[in-house]
């Protein structure tokens, strides 16, 4: 065996020399003569290590190795039924770098010999533990210098009452990390622990040493506030001497005084450590408890000091503020938005925007690392603007070019122009032509009332909308036309209509100087080019109802040698007829009455309106009645706009009186209004102007 390996597996025993307790506590005795101890195996060198309360330059070495070891032990009579407080002062000093790690058990025993026959078996004996709550870390985490790999002492005491008339006292570690991984020499040795100042006293007829600690004002507030925190020793150490170690203690130690004066400041509730011991040297560390006490600083600053618009108009200004008392100096003030962004200082001036409305955070801070917070809520109004205008072109009256001069600060999602006829764009710049425009003498030109309504939305969805209207002078219209046409049912395998053309016009050579027709007929079919006063047949090859429409346009040249183009519509409903009252081929018929329980849905007058169905007021502004003559029962009512899409759905009961429509939420425009059953459907047409 080489000599390293020779020295490390060495017994280090050591021990110096205390006289033996005469006060404080009865029966009190400190082991100690080197030659009192005695071994488990090998021998032993000399060290002159101490633990913190000695002062003799000798302790116990023990060791553990390759999970077997030695122990010490010595004469003590432990008597059957006594309680006994045993202490002792021990450190890892397992060589470094190997690290290992592992506990100290402590023992009162009886059989053991000194080095019993066979090299490192662990010595048979009858033994009671006492204590085995000192583990020793790995040295990479002790806390004393990292060069030498040494382990600060600790401090250990125990309690225990003998379950036997034990005559020894053993101390034996005990490697718990395992055997070395194969060809590791660092762990020849695995663990290596030093024991010092080992007292043992019989407690058994003595009350534990009880102490307490009280603050003069806790919680505590604010920032200079202070509090006294002061020790008292309980009833059974009346007469005792003891000394007081407060962690953390600014660099003071209380002895007798017991007592320490706490300062507050923001963020420092603090738990106070006090560690109690007797400072007679025959008494020692065996009387010495550690109690724990905390000291609470309430919040120092005030969330009713904050100053604030809690509701704030966009565009506008948050104004913030917060009205310190002047208690604590240094004071920061920072603020944060919804957004994370920071604003430092007092008093502050915010512009608004939308993104600021949410939970704000005022922080108050000493310069410490965690300052206090409060919370608060401010909604910004929509910033969202719309400011909608218009100019015209007054060197026209008819038709009339609109040019769109509108503002707004967010997005563009809507526009819509109301010319005061009835009709309606969403075009940003409208041309727009007049019809039947008839002034009243001696005026030449009729006013009209345009609007145009602009709807934007902000990036938050916020939306804005307004509406601008101005009164523009129209002239009559050089090119009229009124597009007209009738019906008649043909039959045929499928449904087949003549439509006859009726439509009449002036401006041309000719009041039928009409340059293009169109024909839709509802069903999905090409759209269809006609002559004037013509008429079509046409075979239905889809299920009706169909809405068909003829657009007529004139044209002709005005003496300026301009063109001049007008245009106009006419759409009806088209119904199937109902099978009773189909005619023989060829005998036309422009009309039908609905029979109960046939599929005649209704009955058109000349405009194309059902007679069965009647609205009013109509046009309207989206407030209007719905009446079904000499109906009763339930009917669903649906109105779609121009696009076909429903803007609304409800069932209604008919008992003869009319039903209320409500429509606020939608746009200037034409809508279709369908009343139906099981059996039974009417359709009209309404204008909605508001």
């Amino acid at each position: 065996m080489n000599k390293k390996i020779f020295f490390l597996v060495l017994i280090y025993i050591c021990f110096f020399t205390i006289k033996a307790f005469t006060q404080c506590i009865p029966d009190q005795h400190v082991i100690n003569g080197n030659t009192d101890w005695q071994v488990s195996h090998g021998t032993w060198t000399p060290s002159t290590n101490d633990a913190p309360t000695s002062t003799n330059g000798a302790c116990l070495s023990l060791y553990s190795y390759l999970s077997k070891g030695n122990g010490a032990f010595i004469d003590y009579p432990f008597v059957l039924g006594k309680t006994y407080r045993v202490c002792y002062w021990v450190r890892n000093v397992s060589a470094c770098p190997s690290n290992p790690h592992g506990r100290l058990y402590v023992y009162a025993a009886s059989g053991l010999v000194a080095n019993p026959p066979g090299p490192n078996n662990v010595p048979f004996a009858v033994k009671q533990l006492i204590d085995n709550s000192y583990y020793g870390p790995p040295q990479g985490n002790a806390h004393g210098p990292s060069q030498n790999c040494v382990h600060d002492w600790e401090f250990v005491s125990a309690t225990f009452t003998a379950n036997d008339n034990h005559q020894q006292l053993w101390f034996y570690p005990l490697n718990t990390q395992g055997p070395p991984p194969p060809g590791n020499a660092q762990w020849s040795i695995d663990y290596v622990v030093e024991v010092d100042d080992i007292r043992v006293e019989d407690i058994t007829a003595v009350a534990p040493p009880s102490f307490s600690a009280s603050a003069s004002k806790d919680p505590i507030d604010g920032c200079n506030d202070q509090t006294t925190i002061t020790l008292k020793n309980g009833a059974a150490n009346v007469g005792l001497t003891y000394a007081a170690t407060w962690t953390p203690n600014n660099g003071l130690t209380y002895n007798n005084a017991n007592r320490t004066e706490v300062v507050a400041k923001p963020c420092s509730t603090t738990t106070y450590k006090i560690e109690i011991s007797d400072p007679d040297a025959s008494c020692g560390d065996c009387v010495r408890e550690v109690i724990y006490y905390t000291v609470n600083v309430n919040q120092w600053s005030d969330p009713a000091n904050i100053v604030y618009n809690p509701t704030v108009s966009c565009p506008g200004t948050i104004n913030l503020d917060y009205n310190d008392p002047g208690t604590c100096a240094g004071v920061t003030y920072t603020w944060i938005d919804p957004q994370m962004t920071s604003y430092n200082g007092i008093p502050q001036s915010i512009p608004a925007s939308a993104l600021m409305t949410g939970e704000w955070t005022l922080q108050v801070s000493t310069g410490n690392s965690c300052p206090e917070e409060h919370k608060f809520f401010i909604a910004v109004g929509s910033c969202c603007r719309s400011s909608p205008s218009f100019t015209w072109d007054q060197s026209s009256c008819n038709p009339i070019s609109f040019t769109n001069t509108s503002t707004g600060n967010a997005s563009l999602v809507g526009v819509l122009w109301s010319f005061g006829d009835g009709s309606t764009s969403d075009q940003m710049n409208p041309t727009h032509t007049y019809h039947d425009i008839v002034p009243v003498p001696p005026q030449t030109t009729v006013n009209k009332t345009v609007c145009l309504t602009m709807i934007y939305e902000d990036d938050q969805g916020e939306s804005c909308c307004e509406r601008f209207c101005n009164q523009v002078k129209v002239c009559p219209s050089p090119c009229s036309v009124d597009a007209e046409f009738e019906m008649s049912y043909v039959g045929g395998p499928h449904p087949t209509f003549d439509f006859f053309d009726y439509s009449t016009g002036n401006g041309g050579a000719t009041s039928g100087n009409f340059c293009e027709y169109r024909w839709n007929f509802g069903d999905g079919t090409p759209v269809l080019t006609h002559g004037p006063f013509s008429y079509t047949r046409h075979s239905f090859g889809t299920p009706g109802p169909w809405f068909v429409c003829l657009t007529v346009k004139n044209c002709f040249i005005d003496a300026n040698g301009d063109l001049i183009e007008c245009e106009d519509s006419k759409c009806m409903w088209v119904y199937p007829p109902s099978p009773s009252l189909v005619p023989d081929v060829g005998e036309p018929v422009l009309g039908t009455m609905p029979v109960a329980g046939s599929s005649v849905i209704g009955e058109l007058d000349e405009q194309g309106n059902d007679k069965w169905l009647t609205v009013y007021p109509n046009p309207n502004k989206g407030n209007f009645t719905l009446n079904l003559n000499n109906r009763k029962g339930s009917y669903e009512v649906i109105i779609r706009d121009k696009l076909g899409r429903e803007v609304y759905k409800r069932k209604h009961e008919f008992n003869n009186t009319p039903v209320n429509i409500s429509l606020n939420d939608v746009f200037d425009g034409i809508y279709t209004v369908e009343v139906k059953n099981s059996s039974e459907k009417f359709v009209q047409q309404i204008s909605i102007t508001k």
